[in-house]
This record gives structure tokens, sequence and C-alpha cells, in this order.
């Protein structure tokens, strides 16, 4: 079981807590992947879709999770909230939660990271205003 504490956010806006998201993928690559919403030690998986990539174990924290699940996460929120605290739309929340190789076999690695970065400041690129808005 893990011993180093859930990151919090202290982020004020959707755009800010996307980057706390890129932050802790680069610190920590096992903390993301893409083919799981959210996933803690010692805790049942949230979706079936879960064993599409498989676990490389847990980091420090214990907890696993995609770009979604790290925003529930990161405001202890329930699973399945990002949509609403990050003020997307069905189709924005698509496009950012699924990208299309969000089920890639490299998950939980530094080249996955890099990966979901990439693709986290694109989106806020596109979405900046958007997303520096809306308060969380």
């Amino acid at each position: 079981m893990s011993t180093t504490k859930i990151p919090t956010s202290k982020a004020k806006t959707a755009y800010g807590l996307l980057s706390e998201v890129a932050a802790l993928a680069l610190a920590e690559p096992k903390r993301i992947d893409m083919s799981r919403w959210v996933c803690r030690e010692g805790s049942p998986s949230q979706y079936e879709w879960d064993y599409v990539a498989p676990l490389r174990g847990y980091p420090a924290c214990g907890t696993v999770g995609c770009i979604g699940g790290w925003v529930d996460t990161l405001t202890r929120k329930k699973v399945g909230d990002a949509y609403d605290t990050l003020g997307l739309g069905l189709d924005a929340g698509n496009e950012l939660f699924m990208p299309p190789w969000w089920a890639d076999r490299d998950t939980q690695s530094r080249a996955h990271a890099r990966k979901v970065v990439a693709h986290i400041r694109k989106f806020q690129k596109k979405y900046a205003s958007q997303l520096k808005r809306k308060k969380v």
C-alpha cells in the first residue's frame, strides 16, 4: 500500500488544473495511463476497459489514472465529474479524455507521459479562453 500522500489541486481555473495533471505525469510517469479512468492500489477497477494495457505497478501515491481520473482525484470529486469540473461538453471532453491513441500499450512510461502532456498542451491552446474562465 502507498505511503505517499495523493496530491491535491491548488489550481484556480480549469487551465491550471490541466497544467497540474501534466506536471504530475512528467514527475512520475507511472501515474498516467490513458486506458484507465482511475485505479487506486487496493481498490477494485473503476471501468471494464482497464484491462487494455497491463498495469505496470503503482506509483508511490498509489493512484494511476488518465487525464480525467487525475482531474477527479486532484479535486477530490467523484469518478466521472471531470467533464463538469473542467466545464467541457461531450465533444470537447471526449477530445481530451479519449484521444485516438488512448489504448496504446506503452502506458505508465516516460514516452506515454510525454504524449499525454503534449496532448494536454494542444488542448489547452485550442480551448485556452474557455479553460481560463472556468473556475475550479
